[in-house]
């Protein structure tokens, strides 16, 4: 394998580089995917697949994966702040476990053809010319690859950290809490962050969160910023929370220096992140994939600098100006006053909601290369 030149090495094998393994492979060129992670793994998420996301989906041909794994149909936002709460109506989406959704995802791209290799570390090291050079490390040895193309989908692992950017954290409940709905993503909104909640496959409950540092310094855990924010919210309280297995992320919101360079492109996280609602992360993730991949497949044919200022606009068009609405959501969510004001406004009249839920959920105007 080491004598291999590969067309596509694809480092992070999450729902943006195993997309792109699947439609690379379909196209005939020879993939390898790797991640560090061995499957099925822990990923903090909130796991929710949008309108956005389920069209991805589809153009993958894997319309019916959720449903197959058990995933709940999700039709409303229940957006809690101070006590108060409103219930905004969603047009579709689907719960699905990251444990889950991942695994089913990276077999997909191995039933048509890309070569995975998981517990595997890997680097990017510099261009040769026709080909780029890559270390994967294992347990055992380092050894080298090299690739006519590189994709980078291995998340948040760079980039300029935006001021006040929030800590990620979840956690997967073996059972749903009582007073929490079966159909119903529930965010709680409070001083310290937000928390997100969704029932998920073989009747367990994801919780997904964004909280401010300073709050879990002055509180001590993830737990206990988790238990106030839902209290302060006025949602029921969730027995053992505060001692629940707590996994936390990097600081989340961050701009990435550069999004393509000689024989590379980065896809999903590592192009960039915002802080999501209602699974907008993985919406961008699969439509970066899918628009990413007839600009790869024609680099790989013929690389030419063209192709990443191509992949810059492209993104700029598919992903960036669609997290917009995320950013806004998320400044303003970070005020109490305006926090206040949301909720209020949508307990009395929810269809103001309309336009942001459309925008959210909308799918991709077009995914170059594949049809619609």
């Amino acid at each position: 394998m080491n004598d291999t030149l590969w067309d596509a090495i694809i480092i992070g094998a999450g729902p943006a580089g195993s997309s792109l393994a699947i439609l690379l492979a379909r196209s005939g060129a020879r993939v390898l995917l790797v991640d560090q992670a061995k499957f099925p793994r822990t990923k903090v998420c909130g796991g929710c697949l949008n309108g956005n996301a389920l069209a991805a989906l589809r153009h993958l041909g894997l319309e019916e994966l959720p449903k197959q794994l058990g995933g709940h149909a999700v039709a409303a936002l229940q957006l809690a702040s101070q006590g108060r709460s409103a219930q905004i109506p969603l047009d579709e989406g689907i719960s699905i476990s990251r444990h889950a959704f991942d695994t089913a995802i990276v077999d997909a791209g191995k039933q048509v053809g890309a070569i995975v290799r998981t517990g595997v570390r890997a680097s990017l090291d510099k261009d040769r010319g026709d080909f780029a050079s890559v270390t994967l490390r294992d347990a055992n040895a380092s050894t080298p690859a090299k690739a006519r193309i590189v994709i980078l989908a291995h998340g948040l692992k760079a980039g300029t950290i935006s001021p006040n950017s929030r800590l990620g954290a979840g956690v997967v409940l073996d059972d749903i809490p009582n007073g929490y709905p079966l159909h119903t993503i529930m965010m709680a909104v409070g001083s310290g962050g937000y928390v997100g909640g969704v029932p998920v496959e073989d009747g367990r409950y994801d919780l997904a969160a964004a909280f401010d540092s300073t709050s879990v310094q002055l509180q001590g855990s993830l737990g206990q910023v988790a238990v106030t924010i839902l209290r302060e919210a006025g949602f029921p309280a969730i027995p053992n929370l505060e001692t629940a297995n707590w996994k936390g992320t990097p600081l989340l919101t961050r701009t990435a220096t550069r999004i393509a360079g000689h024989r590379w492109f980065a896809v999903g996280d590592a192009a960039g992140y915002v802080e999501p609602f209602t699974g907008e992360g993985m919406a961008w993730a699969m439509t970066g994939a899918i628009a990413l991949a007839p600009i790869v497949m024609s680099a790989i044919r013929d690389w030419k600098p063209s192709h990443a200022k191509s992949w810059m606009n492209t993104h700029r068009q598919i992903v960036t100006r669609r997290q917009w609405t995320c950013r806004l959501m998320s400044k303003l969510l970070r005020s109490p006053r305006g926090t206040s004001l949301v909720v209020r406004s949508l307990s009395v009249m929810p269809i103001l909601s309309r336009p942001f839920v459309r925008n959210l959920n909308r799918p991709s105007a077009r995914f170059p290369g594949v049809a619609s």
